[in-house]
């Protein structure tokens, strides 16, 4: 009967994915792989992950580590993502001028790692300000009205249209005024 209570220990996994253009990016501790569908077939590219925290030990500490390994992915994401975009090139048409004097200036590897930086960058710039900047901005809206930190924070934490936001306020307010009544 004892040997009935004792539960398993749970299997948890270490790998993770993101979708290409007709293909799957999978990436576990030690490797990843980047399998395409492509016009001659599967093409399967897998590669020995060199995670630059092994080669500088200070940007694996607790707070650091987070931030590099999220860059380290967005770039490698980037980079698995033009790979299979190579597979299916675009209509061959006249290049603009912007394209061939940047092909000039840059050559074509600095300009594919131009393209990755901006990218990962501007992914960046874009998760801070949807995610955080743009609710804070939309709940400091109802600082005037609003007094109450928690309600504020239930604001921007939900990041609503201003009309459904409002009836919110509304409503938690009235509940608020009728419990302090007491």
């Amino acid at each position: 009967m004892a040997e009935q209570n004792q539960t398993k220990p749970k299997f948890r996994t270490s790998i993770g994915g993101q979708a290409l253009i007709e293909g799957i990016l999978m990436r576990g501790p030690e490797k990843q792989a980047i399998v395409v569908r492509s016009k001659e077939g599967l093409v399967e590219k897998v590669e020995e992950l060199k995670l630059i925290r092994d080669r500088y030990p200070i940007l694996g500490l607790p707070v650091l580590r987070g931030a590099v390994t999220f860059v380290d992915s967005m770039v490698r994401g980037v980079k698995a993502l033009m790979y299979s975009a190579d597979f299916f090139p675009e209509e061959e048409g006249e290049p603009s001028k912007l394209d061939l004097w940047l092909e000039k200036k840059l050559g074509s590897e600095k300009l594919e790692k131009a393209v990755v930086s901006f990218s990962v960058v501007l992914g960046v710039l874009f998760s801070v300000g949807l995610f955080f900047l743009l609710p804070t901005l939309l709940s400091g809206i109802f600082d005037r009205w609003i007094h109450n930190a928690v309600i504020r924070s239930l604001i921007e934490g939900v990041s609503l249209d201003a009309e459904t936001a409002e009836r919110i306020v509304k409503i938690v307010s009235g509940l608020v005024e009728k419990n302090t009544a007491r």
